[in-house]
């Protein structure tokens, strides 16, 4: 059995470096040997990127979580798995908005958002809320954003957790952004899409807050997630996000929040 499925030695790429180890006469060399395997390690992890990106259609065919907007669905340190294989036909509300070019325009133009709020009846335009929340007059978990009506279409859809988790780059904050898609909108200039993180301390749709200014194009997303690694990605979040702030927040004053 063992003869059977000797070949599988020669997929793993560390069998190369112990051949060349082995040829140049390091393979005694602890730090020679260390150095081949670090760089064998990385060399792998990258072709191993690029191939997914290939077969998943993606240019960030993996992505890790790094905060808890998404709970409880992904939690911090989770790996998604991309893909761009289909991303127009991703799982939202269609809203048909022929006459309409929303490319960079703000939502408020053709959209508002409704709220509401605990123990308090009726429904209240998102913004209006944004700065009791900033000043401590409403407690996030107790606004819930409950639908979209698109005044220029007359159209309403509720906000559910029922669409595609995304990912699209936040050009505010610098980095990709794990999202939930609550509405398609097809527009004269092209197809996007809105989206909101699922914890109930992200009460509004990121384009209300400063996550996304305006609606973010279907064709611009890293792809939609195919599927979830729990916590493998939370050493590398450790390692190079968490540390080195505690580490240089007593010299910069920075305040370390990992939510």
């Amino acid at each position: 059995m063992r003869e059977r499925f000797s070949f599988t030695k020669w997929l793993d790429p560390f069998t190369y470096s112990d051949i060349f180890l082995e040829r140049t006469g390091l393979i005694k060399n602890q730090l020679a040997s260390w150095s081949v395997y670090l760089v064998t390690a990385f060399l792998s992890a990258y072709l191993l990127y690029t191939l997914l990106g290939v077969l998943f259609h993606s240019p960030s065919p993996m992505v890790i979580v790094v905060s808890g907007s998404m709970e409880p669905a992904f939690y911090r340190g989770d790996v998604m798995v991309l893909s761009g294989w289909g991303i127009e036909d991703l799982k939202a509300p269609l809203v048909e908005m022929p006459g309409q070019s929303i490319q960079g325009v703000d939502v408020g133009k053709y959209a508002e958002t409704l709220c509401s709020i605990k123990g308090v009846q009726g429904l209240y335009l998102c913004r209006a809320l944004s700065r009791d929340l900033a000043v401590g007059k409403l407690k996030r978990e107790d606004v819930v954003v409950k639908k979209i009506q698109f005044t220029a279409v007359n159209k309403e859809i509720p906000v559910t957790k029922k669409g595609d988790a995304v990912v699209y780059w936040s050009e505010s904050q610098g980095i990709p952004v794990i999202h939930r898609a609550v509405a398609k909108i097809r527009a004269s200039d092209g197809l996007f899409v809105l989206t909101k993180g699922d914890s109930k301390l992200n009460p509004f749709i990121d384009q209300d807050t400063a996550l996304s200014y305006g609606a973010v194009r279907v064709d611009s997303l890293h792809g939609r997630v195919v599927f979830m690694v729990p916590w493998i990605g939370y050493v590398k979040l450790i390692l190079l996000d968490d540390l080195p702030c505690y580490l240089t927040s007593p010299f910069t004053g920075a305040k370390c929040q990992f939510p």
